[in-house]
């Protein structure tokens, strides 16, 4: 990228080793905990993002295959299936 200004010598060293060790030390932070960078995160991130997901189940939960019945994942007890018998 081309920038109006130049920093030579020492400093311009200086500062080149701190921008290479913080791009390094940055790509390493992100892979040990994904997200964990405090640049990437938006006001109300976590909270939103429970949000949504339960908007998703929701959704999901709503919508029904045609011709199917919905079941309900009961486990039976063993004096029902007892009495079915």
């Amino acid at each position: 990228m081309a920038v109006w200004f130049d920093i030579d010598g020492r400093l311009g060293a200086k500062l080149r080793e701190i921008v290479c060790v913080g791009v390094v030390k940055h790509l390493a932070d992100e892979a040990e905990k994904p997200g964990g960078y405090r640049l990437h995160r938006v006001s109300g991130g976590a909270a939103r993002q429970r949000q949504l997901q339960a908007k998703q189940t929701e959704r999901a939960e709503q919508v029904e295959v045609p011709g199917q019945a919905r079941e309900t994942a009961q486990p039976e007890t063993p004096a029902a299936q007892r009495a079915a018998a």
